[in-house]
């Protein structure tokens, strides 16, 4: 007897496990037009940021769409939401037009409503234009607010912004606009987390549910979760590993694991970690100069570089900016100049070997003085080019946690300088210098 109620037990726990299991699905979700709240806007920045609000939530994939073309007001959010309420709660009779902020819900219009599960309410909040020295300097900030319909929450409440400066004026507008995509769907993502099932293991790759169909793309990142049953029969839900995604079809993807605190197998859990899609790595570099250089001048570095992870696996583009640590460029700083240099170029590979990442990696740049003051920087432009050149390194990276990684690169950098043969022996930030070089870095996910 004893052994068929410690069966029952067992089974009732695998049963509440089974059923316990979320597996995301397309949410149908419903988009106001933009409300203006920011004065007088050009009715095409108007219609270009909602047409990048729509189209980057149509691009994700997870969402099944329906636009409505009334507005919401900010004043009218909070009453629009109590009268969704009431309605569900009493089945209560809509007038033929029920109005709501700056434009009339008809009764069909507003049970479709009642019937979706998240509207979304986009309101721009400042847009401004500017022309100085002949660049366009544009401004566009907008705020969004996320309402559960079946659920009667607020999911969540962000803003977005973006600024661009141009000789162009069209072009200043577009650019500061588009830069409310990559932040709308980072934002949304947070919002609505995948969470999916593992449905194949071979090897050291694991097959995951869901792929292009739901916006998954090469660089994301998803938690192994360790799902539980406590003794008092509550769930338990801990992330036991990370996964990352290095390959996407339409209903499917592959990813290799990371770390895990157990070996995946089919039917386990993993839930999306969203990230901006960019890595960001605050670092400090030395370059020793070789015995047969012409000055024997080693040369220290701070700077910051960037990689985009979001879309790429084995080989991400990557940029950067350092400022060289020289005499010189203290002087420089009293006159209103930083020396810098800027470059670009790329991790021509990615070898993952659980937390440790090899990186080989090749960037070409420029260098130079960047004004200070915007006057002088109006009149004698972005850069006063010095240096060209660039630098090869291998970065080893460890991942510590989840969201930070550590990073030692050795390499070789080259900075030929434009003016050395006639102002090198005077000052030494317009000197070339070269040799192995080696860096270290904390890498932010």
């Amino acid at each position: 007897m004893k052994r068929v109620l410690f069966s029952l037990i067992i089974l009732l726990l695998v049963v509440q496990y089974a059923f316990s299991q979320e597996i995301s699905q397309k949410k149908e979700i419903a988009i106001f037009q933009l409300e203006n709240a920011a004065g007088r806007v050009p009715k095409e920045v108007l219609s270009s940021v909602y047409s990048v609000i729509q189209e980057t939530v149509f691009s994700m994939g997870r969402f099944e769409i329906a636009g409505y073309s009334q507005t919401i007001d900010s004043s009218s959010v909070e009453e629009f939401i109590d009268k969704i309420r009431e309605y569900k709660e009493v089945d209560a009779e809509i007038p033929e037009e029920v109005l709501m902020g700056q434009a009339a819900f008809t009764e069909a219009d507003f049970k479709r409503l009642v019937s979706s599960f998240i509207i979304i309410i986009p309101r721009l909040t400042f847009f401004e234009l500017e022309k100085s020295e002949g660049v366009y300097t544009c401004t566009v900030e907008a705020s969004i607010t996320v309402y559960n319909v079946e659920d009667d929450k607020i999911e969540g409440q962000f803003k977005i912004s973006g600024q661009e400066m141009d000789e162009s004026r069209a072009d200043a507008v577009n650019t500061a606009v588009s830069y409310l995509g990559p932040q709308l769907e980072y934002e949304l993502r947070k919002v609505f987390v995948l969470r999916s099932t593992i449905i194949d293991v071979d090897g050291g790759e694991i097959y995951l549910e869901f792929g292009k169909n739901m916006g998954i793309m090469p660089g994301d990142e998803f938690a192994l979760l360790d799902v539980g049953v406590s003794a008092i029969g509550k769930e338990r839900v801990n992330e036991g590993g990370l996964l990352l995604i290095k390959e996407v079809q339409d209903d499917y993807s592959v990813a290799i694991p990371l770390y895990v605190s157990h070996s995946p197998v089919v039917g386990d859990q993993i839930k999306e970690v969203p990230r901006t899609g960019i890595e960001f790595m605050p670092y400090f570099t030395y370059v020793y100069a070789p015995a047969n250089a012409k000055r024997d001048e080693d040369v220290a570095s701070l700077g910051m570089r960037f990689t985009a992870t979001r879309g790429f696996f084995a080989t991400r583009p990557t940029l950067g900016i350092e400022a060289p640590l020289r005499l010189g460029s203290l002087i420089t700083m009293i006159f209103d100049y930083l020396p810098i240099q800027m470059y670009i170029g790329a991790e021509v590979n990615n070898i993952y070997l659980g937390r440790l990442q090899i990186s080989p990696t090749v960037v070409v740049g420029l260098g130079g003085l960047l004004p200070l003051d915007d006057k002088v920087r109006e009149k004698e432009g972005m850069l006063v080019y010095t240096h060209l050149g660039g630098k090869a390194f291998v970065s080893l990276s460890y991942l510590i946690t989840r969201d930070i990684k550590i990073a030692i690169e050795p390499g070789f950098t080259m900075w030929f300088g434009m003016a050395d043969e006639v102002l090198g022996d005077l000052i030494d930030f317009t000197r070339t210098y070269y040799g192995p070089s080696f860096s270290f870095s904390v890498v932010f996910k």
